[in-house]
């Protein structure tokens, strides 16, 4: 992965460290956050080009993901069917839920509602969480 400047064009710094090609990049603050075909999250500091933390927990490639700096939380979600809410600080895993959907396309983190995107089958439940809460608590029917 290699950081640039827009404006003049300059490479800033590489990013080496994932075993396999990147499939996802979030940019926030001087935070960046890669998810990989390596199954691995890996949270860099964008000013040292060092990585602060890799977090472990997915079986296949992680294909999105959202994080809010200003809680420290991240949720990601991977092409084994899951969706884990992580925090950043600790590195820690403290939801894991596996999502019935064929192939979970992108994850966003608006305010306090966790919202998951599927393109494999519009009929399907998109399940959506509160940021606080602990268990999936509503599933939303509407069609995208």
């Amino acid at each position: 992965m290699i950081l640039w400047d827009i404006d003049s064009g300059e490479r800033l710094r590489t990013f080496e460290g994932h075993d396999r090609g990147l499939a996802c990049i979030e940019f926030k603050d001087d935070l960046i956050v890669s998810g990989s075909n390596d199954c691995k999250i890996k949270v860099w500091s964008a000013s040292t080009g060092d990585c602060l933390r890799t977090l472990v927990g997915h079986d296949a490639l992680v294909r999105a993901l959202s994080f809010d700096p200003r809680s420290g939380r991240l949720v990601s979600a991977s092409y084994d069917k899951s969706v884990k809410l992580w925090d950043l600080g600790s590195g820690k895993c403290f939801i894991s839920r596996s999502i019935v959907l064929v192939s979970v396309t992108d994850v966003m983190w608006p305010h306090y509602l966790l919202q998951v995107n599927s393109c494999a089958n519009s009929n399907k439940p998109i399940r959506a969480t509160s940021s606080t809460s602990s268990s999936m608590s509503r599933e939303l029917l509407g069609m995208f």
